[in-house]
């Protein structure tokens, strides 16, 4: 860790090991533990950016609704310590386009520098559909042309390079650290709930944003987790690029969204219960005076 953490208060110290530590157990340990004994209230900023077509959406949802998910029921995230936590028991995910792995393991023939790592070398394995997709191929192909097209239209500067999607998972508090820059996130489906929940460079101030329907801009690289949904399917798209050049990590702060009354961290804030330990030290240390 090049910073030296120890030398900053303790709400400071939080935001220097999670952007140095490549540990999700320690950097989830350090939330909790810097957060528990805050004497300051965390607030949170309700957040929604604008809408993007239904004719988009419902092209998309409907592609969605269309794959046999039973194919992606079996995924990394699966287990118990993983970034995502199974959200119901047809939950599933998968990626379309550019992966990381293991130089030269099977997919993985790509090999580029990897940035900001102890080891310099990394395997990209760049089939838009990977193995467990191939008998939903003209789908999936046609699910990545048109999300393709909603980014562009949306940002045209922006290099997308992968979409991550899930559909019924909630993410545990992480960082997405093989992203190298800012990224996009949108979820569909009838449901209620489900908010993405960013922290920002400020330690004391997180953002809460509604998802559904709309095209999302946040830094991933900031910690940040969904919370619980109920009352239907909830699919969630994740667009981001993990190829480009690094770029510095973005405020998370919210500009050009329509932003709603602050209020202090509490329940409804909270990751699923299953991944909730620290949102609730989180909600501990809101209540304190």
């Amino acid at each position: 860790m090049d910073l030296d953490a120890r030398s900053l208060p303790d709400l400071k110290r939080i935001q220097a090991i999670c952007c140095t530590s490549h540990n999700k157990n320690a950097t989830r340990a350090a939330i909790v533990d810097n957060i528990r004994s805050s004497q300051l209230p965390i607030m949170v900023l309700p957040c929604r950016a604008p809408k993007i077509s239904a004719d988009t959406c419902d092209a998309v949802l409907n592609l969605l609704r269309s794959l046999d998910w039973r194919a992606f029921a079996h995924n990394k995230y699966a287990g118990a310590n993983r970034t995502a936590s199974r959200g119901a028991k047809d939950s599933a995910n998968f990626v379309l386009g550019a992966t990381k792995g293991v130089p030269h393991s099977r997919g993985f023939t790509h090999v580029v520098d990897k940035q900001h790592a102890s080891d310099n070398l990394c395997g990209l394995n760049l089939s838009v559909v990977k193995t467990a997709g191939r008998r939903q191929a003209p789908k999936l192909l046609a699910l990545w042309e048109l999300l393709r097209q909603m980014v562009a239209a949306h940002d045209p500067a922006y290099d997308l390079t992968s979409v991550q999607v899930n559909r019924n998972f909630a993410g545990r508090v992480h960082r997405d650290r093989n992203d190298t820059t800012y990224q996009y996130a949108l979820s569909l489906g009838n449901f209620t709930g489900g908010r993405l929940v960013v922290s920002t460079d400020d330690p004391c101030l997180y953002v809460s944003y509604d998802t559904h329907m709309r095209l999302t801009r946040c830094d991933g690289r900031h910690p940040h987790w969904v919370t619980e949904h109920q009352h239907g399917d909830r699919y969630s798209l994740i667009f981001y690029n993990i190829t480009g050049a690094f770029t510095p990590r973005q405020s998370n702060k919210p500009s050009g969204v329509r932003r709603g009354p602050a209020h202090v961290f509490g329940p409804d804030d909270q990751p699923r219960p299953d991944a909730a330990r620290t949102a609730c030290c989180l909600a501990r240390s809101a209540t304190r005076s």
